[in-house]
């Protein structure tokens, strides 16, 4: 900086001239501005500089222009049409090779609606085939428009749910994220149809017959009044037939679906009347459609106390009154209890020598002591005496 501060350097010549100069006396040059080559070499490096910027985003506008153009143009997506049943078949066989094929796929999967969860976060699909399926396919609602199709929906019914399977394990099955689901009716729509088909010509039929028979009757109602009373008893049988026609056809679907469980538990476990209620209401029924299932579904108790009664002895040792009580305790009343108890076949003695057996595989007894443990279990005294003796004691 110059030591005279009313001093400074012309900006082309470098001569000492005076601070407020506004023309260099020795070069003639304007002082106080930016010369002008250096104005003009900005000038121009500012639009070369601004022409590389334009350059580029001209570029990485086309490139952005790109990208909804390429997505616009995304492969649409093909669901492979699979049966449940044949994904719970391969899971059962070997659960690393199910998911090593199906995981991360998309597939459009028949079965049968199972759960349907209250919050409509999701929906389970069971196999139409085993009654008793209860993993199935966690299906998981992704949209509102696929939970309105849900509340349109009855348990129990034939659908086909098209989505991605986002995970698959060998004991919680399937998982799948839902993108559509379709009704599946097109077998029950044939059914269906057929069947009313058959109810329409049956119908017509039975008319036409009934109309041909009273106009015989009438023809000959003088010459025989016993033709008359069969055309009358003809008439009262049909009439009889529509009304019950009519009673089966007011039956709600809740009621037929509560049957339709009902009769599928009988078929793989053993239930009292109460506790077949107690299930079905367990399984979101109401009151009044389970007990209308569990009355309708045609079942012996006593003989559903006996087929409960061997199977309580299949896995485990009971003396008379034990599995008496544990009969009474699964809701079967007395006479029910007794039935079974009675006819299960059991030798009470052996049972009991298989009891203190399976005592003395968890604990140490003394022989007074396991018998007294036996006969608190309802064994006798001399039935608790020889499943004692037979044990070594």
């Amino acid at each position: 900086m110059n030591e005279n501060n009313n001093e400074k350097k012309c900006i082309k010549c470098k001569e000492e001239i005076d601070f407020n100069a506004k023309v260099c006396p020795y070069c003639d040059t304007k002082q106080g501005g930016i010369p002008f080559w250096v104005t003009a070499s900005c000038v121009i490096g500012c639009l070369f500089l601004l022409g590389i910027v334009l350059s580029g985003v001209e570029n990485y506008d086309e490139d952005i222009l790109d990208i909804p153009i390429r997505s616009s143009e995304k492969k649409k997506i093909e669901y492979t049409p699979v049966d449940i049943d044949e994904l719970e078949e391969a899971l059962e066989n070997n659960a690393a090779v199910a998911k090593e094929k199906y995981n991360g796929k998309y597939f459009a999967i028949s079965g049968r609606l199972g759960t349907i969860d209250s919050d409509l976060e999701y929906i389970s699909l069971l196999s139409p085939t085993d009654k008793w399926d209860i993993i199935g396919i966690h299906c998981t609602i992704k949209n509102a428009k696929t939970r309105k199709m849900v509340k349109t929906l009855v348990k129990d019914q034939n659908i086909i749910v098209k989505g991605k399977i986002t995970d698959v394990g060998e004991v919680l099955g399937y998982y799948l994220d839902i993108d559509e689901i379709l009704e599946d009716n097109e077998e029950i729509s044939s059914d269906d149809n057929s069947n009313n088909t058959d109810n329409s010509e049956s119908s017509k039929k039975e008319k036409k017959d009934n109309k041909n028979t009273s106009n015989n009757n009438s023809d000959t109602s003088i010459e025989n009044s016993n033709d008359n009373t069969s055309t009358t008893n003809t008439n009262i049988h049909v009439e009889n037939s529509d009304n019950s026609s009519n009673e089966s056809s007011s039956i709600s679907v809740s009621k037929k679906n509560a049957l339709r469980s009902a009769k599928s538990y009988l078929e793989f476990s053993e239930f009292s009347r109460e506790g077949l209620i107690h299930q079905l209401e367990y399984e979101k029924y109401s009151n009044e459609d389970a007990v209308y299932a569990v009355d309708n579904v045609g079942a012996n108790w006593n003989e559903q106390a006996l087929k409960s009664a061997k199977s309580y002895l299949e896995y485990s040792a009971f003396s008379y009154s034990g599995l008496k009580k544990q009969l009474e305790y699964e809701k079967f009343t007395s006479e029910q209890a007794t039935y079974g108890v009675n006819n299960c076949g059991a030798n009470w003695s052996e049972q009991a020598v298989k009891s203190a057996k399976s005592y003395l595989e968890y604990s140490s007894f003394s022989r007074e002591g396991l018998i007294s443990q036996l006969e608190y279990e309802g064994f006798t005294r001399e039935q608790a005496e020889y499943g004692v003796s037979q044990n070594g004691l």
